[in-house]
């Protein structure tokens, strides 16, 4: 029975019940009825009241059995318990809520039971993550978009011989050792920076660090790449020892052969490329000076012969703080966009060979070797005083744009 006809029933039996006390009592006044007659036109309405009050109440009954479970159900909900369910039968408006309430029940019960699995996976992903943070040998930094560390594991404290939890707050730029032997190296490794921020790539280079007391660490391999967590962006730095290849040993000869477009960004990961396997027949020191020294011969031929920047302009630049502006500037400039630089590599058991050609218009290299090398105490210029003195042979072709160099291995590296 719906609703609406139970109310239109309990209010007709109510008005029934009612109005028959009423009208038996005028009945019997008007009638010359027997007192039996009368006592039972006065019994009649309480007995139609009774028969009233159990049809209202098997009319009500559903209804009200429905709404006690509903609320018996709903107080179980709200301690959490999805088990006590309402199970009416009624096909009535209450029916329908009660079975519709049962319903999500069921959905709650289930997505509480998800929520719950999602909260596990997180406490097990956190415990993991914490972990690794806590237990690798990499050093792992988290920073701000500008660099700002904001956290660091106790691996990057330990290898820099600082107190726990003191590296928030610094800067990584600040972190790196720069050798001061290279004096491109802040430049260039902030305009790598620079570029990898304004880019947003990741970024991969190898990194020495600078302990507390101001010496240098051992190389890493480091890779940057930003991370957008909650809506904000977030730099995350891995640093991971550099290992030795195992087939090094192995190795009898390479040659390899490159054509650089001219971005000095690129530098340092040729050099890198093209030296790690001389621990094959030379130490590590060794190793260390021909990587620096091919390094210089590719910035020159970047800077001097592929884009023809002066030893004045690249002084001013610099002093002015726009050498970055000014690599840019030439790069897009057609006259000098498309240029490469060819590198030859070599390397046996007797020796390491580099081959390295610019298409620029070369320089006076024998009015250079008249006048000396250049001042070291300059703030750059200094790259072919140290290759000269790191390989055993320098020689320039005839134009300029092109060096080769030569380092021979000793018997004990062999």
């Amino acid at each position: 029975m719906r609703t609406r006809s139970r109310l239109l029933l309990t209010f007709l039996i109510l008005i029934l019940a009612i109005s028959l006390p009423g009208l038996a009592t005028s009945f019997a006044n008007r009638t010359a009825a027997s007192s039996i007659s009368r006592t039972i036109l006065l019994v009649l309405p309480a007995f139609t009241l009774a028969i009233a009050c159990i049809l209202v109440w098997f009319a009500w009954r559903d209804v009200l059995g429905t709404l006690l479970k509903l609320h018996e159900s709903a107080r179980a909900i709200a301690r959490g318990d999805f088990a006590i369910a309402t199970m009416s039968r009624a096909q009535d408006e209450f029916g329908d809520f009660a079975r519709t309430f049962d319903n999500m029940r069921v959905d709650l019960a289930q997505a509480t039971l998800a929520i719950h699995e999602v909260d596990d996976d997180r406490a097990v992903t956190r415990e993991r993550y914490k972990v690794l943070f806590e237990s690798t040998h990499d050093l792992i930094f988290s920073m701000k978009p500008n660099l700002q560390i904001t956290n660091a594991n106790p691996a990057a404290h330990q290898v820099l011989g600082l107190a726990r939890d003191t590296l928030p707050g610094k800067n990584f730029f600040d972190i790196i050792f720069l050798d001061p032997a290279r004096s491109m190296a802040p430049v260039l490794l902030m305009g790598e920076l620079a570029h990898f921020i304004e880019r947003r790539a990741p970024m991969a280079r190898r990194i020495s660090f600078v302990r507390a007391d101001g010496t240098e660490t051992a190389e890493f391999d480091v890779r940057l790449e930003f991370l957008n967590i909650q809506g904000s962006d977030e730099v995350t730095a891995r640093a991971v020892p550099i290992l030795v290849d195992p087939l090094v040993p192995s190795l009898v000869s390479e040659t390899l052969e490159f054509n650089l477009e001219s971005d000095i960004l690129l530098v340092d990961n040729l050099a890198n490329r093209i030296s790690r396997n001389l621990l094959r027949y030379a130490d590590e020191d060794a190793t260390f000076g021909m990587s620096l020294g091919v390094r210089e011969m590719l910035i020159n031929a970047i800077e001097h012969g592929n884009l023809g920047i002066t030893y004045e302009e690249k002084t001013q630049a610099m002093q002015s703080d726009k050498y970055m502006q000014l690599l840019r500037e030439r790069t897009r400039d057609t006259r000098f966009s498309r240029r490469r630089v060819k590198i030859e590599y070599a390397m046996s058991a007797k020796e390491v060979t580099y081959n390295i050609t610019d298409e620029g218009d070369g320089f006076d290299h024998k009015a250079l070797k008249e006048r000396g090398m250049p001042d070291t105490g300059a703030s750059h210029g200094r790259g072919i005083l140290i290759t000269n003195d790191i390989f055993d042979e320098m020689i320039y072709n005839e134009k300029g744009n092109s060096v080769y160099l030569v380092k021979r291995f000793s018997e004990q590296g062999k």
